[in-house]
């Protein structure tokens, strides 16, 4: 049980941080070379594994994830990355701020990021790209 819990975790985990290098790596890629400012999205979902979405030749009992699957038919799509930690609130620190878990030091799901470390928007600001990010109400 415990084995199969910590891969469903780390299926997460490395979802969650798929998603946000593809659209890392889009915004990277596209501005210098776009009059226009892209969209960005980033989802970060907890619990999902890879096979979760439709996409997926491995997603046969999925349900279907239409939009999802065309994000990353259109997009940028990683079909293989990893994580620095599994723990969710140390992972989408790392994520949000571009930083390693000894460098935001949210070392646990219950510690907050110190108020000095630079999160994305403060990062694009500059770039005039504007980034907002809803919170989400627990761990």
């Amino acid at each position: 049980m415990v084995a199969i819990t910590l891969s469903i975790i780390n299926d997460a985990v490395v979802i969650c941080s798929l998603v946000s290098l593809l659209s890392l790596g889009f915004l990277i890629s596209s501005l210098g070379f776009s009059a226009q400012r892209p969209n960005i999205i980033v989802i970060l979902a907890d619990d999902n594994r890879y096979d979760f979405l439709s996409c997926h030749p491995e997603a046969s009992d999925s349900p279907e994830t239409p939009n999802l699957d065309r994000m990353a038919a259109q997009g940028t799509h990683l079909k293989n990355a990893f994580v620095t930690t599994s723990l969710c609130c140390s992972s989408r620190a790392s994520i949000l701020t571009g930083q390693y878990m000894r460098h935001h030091r949210v070392v646990d799901n219950q510690r907050a990021v110190p108020s000095v470390t630079p999160f994305l928007p403060h990062v694009f600001r500059p770039t005039r790209v504007s980034a907002t990010f809803p919170p989400k109400a627990n761990s």
